[in-house]
């Protein structure tokens, strides 16, 4: 069985690859490297096990964070224990024999829902590498699979179940207006599957990636890290304005460097120059402070005046499909 051992010492490389793979969005880095701080002080060595050598009868859920990226609070080993706990009992479900990282950029809480439980994490997310906007930009929308049952657990204890026939657009409608009036963002417990369809569906090694790509960043070995993965710089210069905001739940508004414009819902949508599109997801576009960071964009008005440099990459395994990636449409 392929599995990985990750520790407190792999945080710093995967809090850079999680802000390069977030595009921008996902948890704020401060957020993010408490959670897996945590993760690891409750135990030391956490295991990321490849799809493939999971039993095909293995049942998994997922969870991660919804709502507005700037607005994510704190989680406490309480608050996440009592939310697996709460949606065991409503749904009466199967013993869990593994996590699913809802997006990368947020899988530090399947860390530490993989520490309290003690339980392996899978080397794949849902949205399939990289973050998005709406809960329903992932693979089991893509392939016709259920979201719920399914929780949501606001900062403030409040919580809403939903099971039954509800589509991933009617699930997004429910949860974001409950975490708007609630916080501002909140947690959600689901996706149950079982491994053999996952399988099917996922896209493999994500998180392993995603540390490879911090450990390439923290070397500021960004050139080659891009020459291996399709990547390019677009432009390096000095952002001139941000506009950035809290609208409706989200993350909203532009990002101007030199002639370009980057769009923001919550990650970076795309890249406009003179009106015409130079970049758009699910190709991962990320900006890179001086220090060749990469930067979230719950700081991005703060970098106004600074020299940044835009990034682009491919988009990645199911994501390079246009059917697949006409899904992002309605939020570019």
């Amino acid at each position: 069985m392929a599995t990985h051992i990750f520790t407190k010492k792999d945080i710093d490389a995967l809090v850079w690859g999680d802000l390069f793979f977030g595009t921008g969005g996902g948890l704020p880095e401060k957020l993010n490297r408490e959670i897996f701080e945590l993760a690891f002080s409750i135990k030391e060595e956490i295991q990321v096990i490849d799809v493939d050598d999971l039993e095909d009868e293995d049942f998994l859920i997922s969870a991660y964070g919804v709502g507005d990226p700037a607005s994510a609070t704190s989680v406490s080993e309480d608050f996440v224990k009592n939310a697996i706990e709460k949606y065991q009992n409503l749904t009466n479900s199967e013993k869990i024999k593994a996590i699913i990282p809802g997006e990368i950029s947020a899988e530090s809480l399947s860390f530490l829902i993989a520490a309290i439980l003690d339980l392996p994490v899978v080397n794949s997310d849902l949205v399939g590498g990289r973050a998005a906007p709406e809960i329903y930009m992932d693979c089991f929308t893509l392939f016709g699979e259920p979201i719920v049952p399914i929780l949501g657990v606001s900062p403030n204890e409040k919580e809403v179940f939903l099971r039954g026939n509800f589509s991933a657009q009617e699930v997004e409608k429910i949860m974001r207006g409950f975490f708007a009036d609630n916080g501002s963002s909140g947690k959600v417990v689901g996706y149950p599957i079982k491994a053999k369809r996952y399988k099917e569906i996922c896209m493999k090694n994500t998180i392993l990636t995603t540390r490879e790509a911090g450990k390439s960043l923290l070397k500021k070995d960004v050139d080659n890290f891009l020459k291996l993965n399709g990547g390019e710089i677009i432009f390096s210069g000095v952002v001139q304005n941000s506009t950035l905001e809290t609208i409706e739940g989200f993350t909203k508004g532009s990002v101007f460097v030199g002639e370009y414009e980057i769009v923001v819902k919550n990650e970076n949508m795309k890249v406009v120059k003179g009106g015409e599109i130079v970049a758009k997801a699910p190709e991962i576009i990320i900006l890179l402070d001086k220090n060749l960071k990469p930067i979230h964009n719950s700081l991005a008005n703060s970098f106004v005046g600074e020299n940044v440099s835009i990034c682009k990459l491919k988009a990645q395994g199911y994501w390079q499909q246009k059917e697949n990636a006409d899904i992002w449409k309605d939020s570019l």
